[in-house]
């Protein structure tokens, strides 16, 4: 069998795109199982390296999920007249046989409507990471079910399973183990020496506070490790107790767990129904996390006694919180470990491709 994972997102080597089919690509490979990433049609070159490197199939031939209407259109979201994949990314998948997998890390209502046209049916299997948008999601189950192919739906988080059972979209769903968490702490840290910012550096991952609160925690004898995923920040590296990682790291929760606490200084409306992978990753590597309160986090794993939260958005409300942790140091260390062991029961990698290989 042949597992085809596609990725329209996949076009640089970071953000869950990259970690997802990665990690997704070499544990399907590891099985024994012919694996083929298709990634998105304007991918870097680094990102097909990545996989050749490691014995595993790529093309970069995958349109785009979310496209621009063409010229005199209007780009209303109920308009899925214009959703017409390309030629060759039809002959692309059309070459399938009948017991290929196809794999969709991250599933878009636009893919429902590829699939819908391409004349084999193999099985297929989608992750959702935030609850399907109607007005998208109802012609195109619809077209799918026409075409006479089936799909078995994942979500990441039990709530997005509950929101997508509620609605009216007419597919089953099941959430899925997460496909993260690599490594955990086993040493409970009883002071917070160093704090970490990770990720893609953002508007929606609070860029404009980073700043302040690097400099407020400096000042406060605390080293920080800043992690920037796309290269871009603008920081002077000879600070003294600063440290600045740029660009893609191949072991992401290793880095995660040289810190004794994450801080995701997020906006909270952006991440109510949506998971932030630096988060959990934190979570599931035994490390602390200080977050908005209402967050989707922080309602699934606040019992866990290893989050933080704060209702202000700003420097000093984020820094309250992150005073708070340091003063229970040794509470919330404990209450990491229990939510990495949790982790462990629950989610992974190997639980994840478990699921999608199951009948």
């Amino acid at each position: 069998m042949t597992v085809h994972i596609i990725e329209p997102g996949l076009v640089g080597r970071t953000g869950h795109y990259f970690d997802y089919c990665l990690s997704m690509a070499k544990a399907l490979h590891a099985r024994g199982l012919d694996v083929v990433v298709h990634a998105g049609q304007t991918a870097s070159a680094d990102v097909g390296a990545a996989f050749l490197a490691c014995g595993i199939a790529y093309d970069a031939t995958v349109p785009p999920s979310m496209q621009v209407a063409p010229p005199g259109r209007t780009a209303a979201l109920d308009d899925t007249s214009w959703l017409v994949p390309s030629q060759q990314w039809l002959e692309a998948l059309a070459t399938g046989a009948l017991q290929d997998l196809w794999l969709y890390p991250t599933l878009q209502a636009a893919s429902l409507f590829v699939m819908a046209q391409v004349p084999t049916r193999p099985a297929i299997v989608g992750l959702v990471h935030t609850p399907p948008r109607l007005s998208l999601w109802v012609p195109a189950v619809a077209r799918l079910r026409q075409s006479s192919k089936s799909l078995r739906l994942l979500a990441i988080d039990p709530l997005i399973t509950e929101l997508t059972q509620a609605s009216s979209i007419g597919l089953d769903i099941k959430t899925a183990p997460i496909p993260q968490g690599k490594w955990s702490r086993t040493q409970i840290q009883s002071q917070i020496q160093r704090v970490g910012f990770f990720g893609h550096q953002r508007p929606e991952r609070g860029i404009d506070l980073l700043q302040p609160l690097v400099r407020a925690l400096l000042q406060q004898g605390v080293q920080v490790l800043v992690h920037d995923s796309r290269g871009r920040l603008a920081v002077q590296t000879a600070v003294p107790g600063l440290e600045l990682v740029s660009g893609y790291v191949d072991d992401f929760s290793t880095l995660i767990a040289r810190c004794d606490m994450a801080v995701c200084p997020m906006v909270r409306s952006a991440y109510e129904r949506r998971i932030s992978g630096v988060a959990i990753e934190a979570l599931a590597c035994g490390v602390p996390v200080v977050l908005p309160s209402g967050t989707l986090v922080a309602q699934r794993w606040g019992h866990t006694g290893a989050v933080q939260t704060y209702d202000e958005h700003s420097p000093g409300g984020i820094l309250r919180a992150v005073d708070n942790v340091r003063s229970n140091a040794l509470s919330f260390a404990q209450g990491a470990q229990r939510a990495a062991r949790e982790w462990k029961q629950q989610n992974g990698l190997d639980r994840f491709v478990d699921l999608v290989l199951s009948n």
